[in-house]
């Protein structure tokens, strides 16, 4: 709050601005409000909105009057943000929003207020809108299909009847089989392990994407979170990204539902649904080791949820793709995809060839 000898000035906004954020349409600023502190009415008063440096177009809040003593709010505002401007960052920034009052045409205050510049492949983190975390999961990638051919040869390794059909046979057995087929895939790469950053969950960091994964063959437990949403998604499965302190690992739906919210904190509802045989918890950083079964993969995510003390919260990244959140159009060299940012402006957010012969899939549920 700032405030000078004529008004109080209440501003809110996220801490933080990225292109996510201004692909999915959410408000950057949630709230202005001027309340004049004098003795005599205010006339004619503007609020102009800028940013420093430009990532947003300027806005101009304007009231009539404004009598001693009463203030002025206004909620969720459509300040736009420059998709271009944030599709070009590459690393983050500090810039701000500046805010001037005016009355009857002269400056009655004036303020600066910072924010974070997130490159474009930066996820905020659990401080705003944990949902968005969805954005980053990118099915139609190239490296997604080349993991998916992967699978669905590994299946008909086992047997010609197995496929990559989604919920299709409505057995859960057969999703689990589909589930352990994508993980083995991935594991074939030879992806290595990189330490994520410290209290990543709660402040974000920059993901690899997934061609980037398997170009670098190092990946951070988000990083292979993700990419396996990514490929389960792709595979008409209905992925979880699961988040605990210092760490996240996913989930798979062993039958079409989602819960209702697209990102809750209950310890309890998701560790239910895993007792329950409905959602298969996946430790992805064990992707990184080539020795490691599938098995105990589920095993040392059914783990994590014995400590409730830990737990964040989980993330149904297809309760999100109904909520509004779609992928990044990010292409697979990470840049962005000028024709589908073109085409997604009026979707707002609603808040490689044989492999050998493999191991058995099959996990029991």
């Amino acid at each position: 709050m700032s405030t000078n000898a004529t008004v109080t000035l209440d501003f809110i906004a996220d801490a933080a601005v990225s292109f996510a954020l201004q692909q999915n349409r959410v408000p950057a600023i949630k709230r202005v409000c001027v309340h004049n502190d004098g003795n005599t009415p205010l006339g004619s008063v503007e609020i102009r909105l800028s940013s420093n440096p430009p990532f947003g177009k300027a806005l101009v809040l304007e009231s009539t009057h404004l009598p001693p003593g009463e203030e002025r709010a206004w909620s969720d505002l459509r300040f736009e943000l420059d998709a271009a401007y944030l599709a070009g960052l590459r690393e983050s920034l500090v810039g701000y929003f500046e805010v001037e009052v005016l009355s009857a045409g002269e400056r009655i205050h004036f303020a600066r207020h910072e924010v974070e510049l997130l490159a474009t492949d930066c996820w905020n983190g659990l401080r705003s809108l944990p949902e968005l975390l969805a954005a980053f999961v990118l099915p139609n990638t190239r490296a997604v299909e080349c993991i998916l051919a992967d699978a669905a040869e590994r299946l008909l390794s086992q047997d010609r009847n197995f496929r990559l059909n989604g919920y299709q046979s409505k057995n859960r057995q057969a999703v689990a089989t589909q589930v352990a087929a994508i993980f083995e895939a991935i594991q074939a790469r030879g992806i290595h392990y990189s330490n994520p950053p410290a209290s990543f969950e709660q402040f974000g960091q920059k993901v690899r994407l997934p061609q980037r994964i398997l170009d670098s063959g190092l990946a951070t437990c988000l990083d292979t979170t993700l990419l396996f949403c990514a490929c389960a998604e792709q595979a008409g499965l209905n992925p979880l990204a699961v988040m605990i302190e210092g760490h996240a690992f996913c989930g798979v739906w062993l039958e079409e539902a989602t819960f209702p919210e697209s990102a809750q904190d209950s310890h309890s509802r998701l560790k239910n649904r895993v007792d329950l045989h409905e959602i298969l918890p996946v430790e992805t950083t064990l992707l990184c080791e080539a020795k490691t079964s599938f098995a105990a993969a589920v095993d040392a995510g059914r783990r994590h949820l014995a400590d409730e003390s830990s737990f964040q919260c989980v993330i149904d990244i297809a309760r999100c793709r109904k909520l509004g959140v779609k992928p990044l159009p990010l292409l697979d060299d990470g840049k962005v995809d000028e024709d589908a940012v073109a085409r997604r402006r009026e979707r707002p957010m609603r808040t490689n060839g044989a492999v050998p012969r493999s191991k058995s899939t099959t996990v029991s549920i």
